[in-house]
């Protein structure tokens, strides 16, 4: 009986040891792929929000000897380019005007995002002060990059969906470009996975080191991405939220287009936007105008005098507000205007053949407009010198086909689509079932507990 008590304390820490073992190395992965990092975040162990956070400060200090120093530059030159662009205000005034609005909607992200902030940014920092370009991140620097797109802006995409009648398949095919300022960004092009166990599993597709969504679609289905619509409006942060994290809470809970919607249009928010949304049967675009109407446009919506669209179970998205009664940002602006006129040329000439198929999206979404040659974002090429990704994505298979650019200061002539390696646990759904989000993690736990169990059965049996 004493050996038997023996081998049960054995096995009882070395099943302690492989927990904190298993723990401690699976909670973040950082793969390189040719041309974009694949990570993976674990969220199904027992690890709170401010842990995971911590973990992935430690895995991209492993991964990338330069992060610092490289995100310290891309604010600076951030900084410096929305000062280029502004009649008074200096690069140094700009950083402080972008800090000193993170206190006032840091309190509205929802506290999980917070906490892992917080962790991300305790393991990842090495600088106690904020300094521009001292090539060191402060943990304000690092909030700074995780929340640009809810107090700064210089972002333009646009976007497209086919799906039911026009779409070759029948089945939904959306394609989506993502046109910022891309600088040093471009060495830290990721797809983040996060693996989840009572909420839904989810892909983001965007930049290493931010935990905010850009572009992204969840284990049921449902794409999002964000695109800005401009409204001149006075920018205020009182009282306001992040609609960055909305939109990853709102992946994390949604099965369909309409949840997102309700999620997204409850709050306020510092910016005007377009949410870019699909499932597996339809798309749509949410006109987040906070002064007017916040509603999904379809293939139906009414659009304002001047604009049509005449394609069936189809939508499109440039950065404006289409809907009857919302801001007129789109006929005063060249670059919508001619990107649109672009989009509906090339949908006519794919409609004309016959329906729309996942070859042709990627034909729209690389237009460079009738010159042939890419030009700068103003002059509306689909295709222009900031487009850094362009995604094209199929809800029912998880299929995802992405470009990612790799040099900051020329755009490549052929832009080459690479198919991405979806985990498992995003896979499509097999007979009606889904595969478990933890189902590894499960059967690695199952040994651990059988095999001792086994071995003291058969002492218990001999003695």
């Amino acid at each position: 009986m004493y050996c038997i008590l023996r081998l049960f304390i054995f096995f009882a820490m070395f099943f302690l040891l492989s927990s904190s073992l298993v723990f401690s190395q699976s909670l973040v992965t950082i793969e390189q792929k040719e041309t974009y990092s694949k990570i993976i975040i674990d969220y199904t162990t027992e690890a709170n929000s401010t842990e995971v956070g911590k973990s992935y400060g430690e895995a991209i200090k492993k991964n990338f000897t330069n992060f610092e120093e490289d995100i310290d530059q891309y604010i600076n030159n951030y900084c410096k380019l929305y000062a280029q662009q502004s009649t008074s205000s200096s690069t140094i005034q700009l950083y402080n005007l972008f800090l000193s609005r993170i206190p006032k909607i840091w309190p509205r992200i929802p506290e999980k995002y917070r906490n892992e902030l917080q962790g991300f940014a305790s393991s990842l920092s090495n600088a106690n002060n904020n300094v521009l370009n001292d090539g060191e991140l402060s943990k304000d620097e690092i909030y700074l990059l995780n929340l640009l797109p809810d107090i700064g802006r210089l972002t333009q995409c646009s976007a497209i969906s086919v799906f039911g009648s026009i779409s070759a398949t029948g089945e939904n095919i959306i394609g989506r470009n993502l046109d910022w300022y891309s600088g040093k960004l471009v060495k830290y092009n990721s797809i983040t996975f996060s693996k989840h166990r009572k909420s839904n599993s989810v892909a983001r597709i965007g930049y290493v080191g931010t935990l905010f969504t850009i572009s992204g679609f969840n284990d049921k289905g449902v794409f999002a991405s964000i695109l800005d619509s401009p409204t001149k409006e006075t920018f205020s942060a009182e009282n306001k939220y992040a609609y960055t994290y909305d939109l990853r809470r709102a992946l994390e809970q949604a099965s369909s287009i309409e949840d997102i919607v309700s999620n997204m249009t409850s709050h306020d928010y510092t910016f005007n936007h377009n949410i870019f949304l699909g499932d597996i049967q339809k798309s749509g675009v949410l006109e987040n105008d906070l002064d007017n109407n916040r509603e999904l446009r379809t293939p139906d919506s009414t659009l304002k005098d001047g604009i049509e669209w005449i394609f069936n179970d189809s939508v499109a998205s440039v950065n404006a507000f289409l809907l009857s009664g919302n801001f007129e940002n789109f006929s005063s602006v060249p670059s919508n205007t001619i990107r649109w006129e672009y989009i509906t040329q090339k949908m006519s000439e794919f409609t004309n053949d016959g329906n729309v198929d996942k070859n042709e999206i990627k034909n729209l979404l690389t237009y460079k407009g009738s010159d042939g040659e890419v030009g700068p974002l103003n002059e509306g090429d689909i295709f222009n010198k900031r487009t850094q990704q362009s995604i094209v994505f199929e809800p029912v298979s998880k299929n995802t086909q992405i470009y990612f650019r790799q040099n900051a200061t020329k755009t490549e002539d052929s832009p080459n689509f690479q198919e991405i390696d979806v985990p498992d646990f995003l896979a499509p759904q097999i007979s009606g079932c889904v595969m478990a989000p933890s189902a590894s993690f499960d059967y690695a736990w199952l040994f651990l507990l059988i095999v001792p169990a086994f071995i003291i059965r058969r002492k218990f049996m001999k003695s």
